[in-house]
């Protein structure tokens, strides 16, 4: 899970006002996680690269707009999520399959079939799952970022343990 920054109210008005060196204390906070969620969701490191670069970019454009009712960290997770989705939508079925590339060392078997696993969830459910399970992020605060009910994070976190659990069955009896 993401820290929040210090003085965050006091940077992003720093922000508002232009201020480059306060725009990268928010980028240096948040592009580790940003970066890891965005190749959790996309699977490859040029796409993870692109929706990280486009979603910098719109968050400069939209900080303006930010009402400091939620957290800094939300906000940005938020617009990251977007744009994941609209590269994914924007790509056809066998570019994703085709573009996939393990996020684990490839020398162990359960780690690649882990992977591909949480890569063939549904784009919310996996959403979800690697926001709570890999990020360590809460379930409201994950509601809040995706724009969904508490109950519907709980039942995507639900739903993908257990088709992790299918999906890894053979490989887990193997060891």
């Amino acid at each position: 899970m993401e820290p929040q920054l210090e003085n965050e109210q006091t940077i992003i008005k720093q922000c508002r006002s232009g201020d480059l060196h306060a725009f990268n204390k928010i980028y240096q906070q948040y592009f580790d996680g940003l970066y890891r969620t965005a190749y959790r969701m996309l699977g490859n490191r040029e796409d993870a690269d692109d929706a990280i670069q486009i979603a910098f970019i719109k968050l400069n454009k939209a900080i303006s707009n930010f009402r400091s009712e939620a957290k800094l960290s939300t906000y940005i997770y938020r617009i990251l999520f977007n744009v994941c989705y609209d590269l994914h939508r924007k790509k056809t079925v066998n570019e994703r399959i085709g573009d996939r590339e393990p996020i684990f060392n490839p020398q162990n078997e359960l780690q690649i079939h882990l992977d591909e696993a949480i890569c063939a969830l549904p784009d919310k459910m996996r959403a979800c799952f690697v926001l709570f399970a890999i990020e360590g992020f809460k379930q409201d605060e994950i509601a809040e970022m995706l724009d969904i009910s508490i109950g519907t994070v709980k039942a995507h976190i639900f739903q993908a343990k257990n088709k992790l659990k299918q999906a890894l069955k053979g490989e887990l009896a193997a060891i």
